[in-house]
């Protein structure tokens, strides 16, 4: 097999041991200002079961990525358009009724590129 990863490849490598799970809104940093880079959108084939994690970074490069929560994923697909760049300040959970809900603040800037912030990933065990 051409190209196969080499036993010192491996070992010198950045490696996710799998134990890392995604981490949920009342985890990231707050009161931060966030660039949004890209929304995983996976889908379950044969269902209509949909998942979406937020890509995105600080103002110093550092990377993070959370699950999305739905009423963050309405408001991109409601007021976004193609040549606009998400960003967002997380204010943590907050109780609305009997249930606790993210607490953010969202914003655009224009550039001049347009590109679907949804990347559609196929599900797999």
């Amino acid at each position: 097999m051409a190209g196969f990863l080499t036993d010192a490849e491996w070992e010198s490598s950045d490696k996710f041991d799998g134990t890392s799970p995604i981490p949920k809104w009342k985890e990231i940093p707050e009161k931060i200002l966030f660039c949004l880079n890209v929304i995983e959108q996976k889908q379950v084939p044969g269902l209509k079961f949909e998942t979406f994690i937020l890509n995105f970074t600080d103002k110093q490069g550092e990377e993070y990525r959370v699950y999305a929560p739905s009423h963050f994923i309405k408001q991109i697909r409601k007021n976004r358009q193609r040549n606009m760049r998400p960003y967002f300040i997380s204010h943590g959970t907050v109780e609305k009724g009997a249930s606790t809900i993210a607490s953010f603040e969202l914003t655009y800037k224009v550039e001049r590129k347009t590109w679907d912030i949804f990347e559609i990933v196929e599900y797999k065990d």
